[in-house]
């Protein structure tokens, strides 16, 4: 069995995420998403929209994921190491230095393709939701 894992904050799930993770599920057998940690989330962001917890239940939710984990607060490897995947699928707009990517996992033993989605839905993205968000928040308060 062809395992593939995601993984992302998944804060506010929109059209692009669940193409993702089509995408991401139609090159194996299983699927896991790794959420970012709460505490994560808050140093990258600022705040928690949603808490891990029940962004966990909406992401179970959907057809194409089989398994849902909630991140290491301090070992990013820690979740990718107990799941053990075969593909690891980054999204076409998520920031990550790949050869650092490579090399870390290289160097805890892992061996699994990485693979980066250059397609994507449209232009879907929680930053512009968030951001259309605010404007019509202030539209209506002023």
């Amino acid at each position: 069995m062809k395992k593939v894992l995601v993984g992302g904050v998944f804060s506010i799930i929109h059209p692009g995420h669940v193409f993702f993770l089509k995408k991401a599920r139609s090159m194996g057998e299983h699927l896991t998403v790794v959420l970012t940690h709460d505490r994560n989330v808050k140093k990258k962001r600022g705040t928690v929209l949603v808490p891990a917890i029940e962004r966990k239940k909406v992401l179970g939710a959907i057809r194409y994921v089989d398994e849902v984990v909630i991140g290491d607060e301090t070992d990013f490897f820690s979740p990718i190491k107990k799941a053990k995947p075969d593909i690891i699928v980054i999204g076409y707009d998520q920031q990550f230095d790949m050869l650092w990517l490579r090399n870390t996992l290289k160097e805890n033993g892992m061996k699994c393709q990485i693979v980066r989605l250059k397609e994507s839905l449209g232009s879907y993205s929680t930053s512009r939701i968030m951001d259309k968000l605010k404007a019509a928040s202030a539209n209506n308060k002023a």
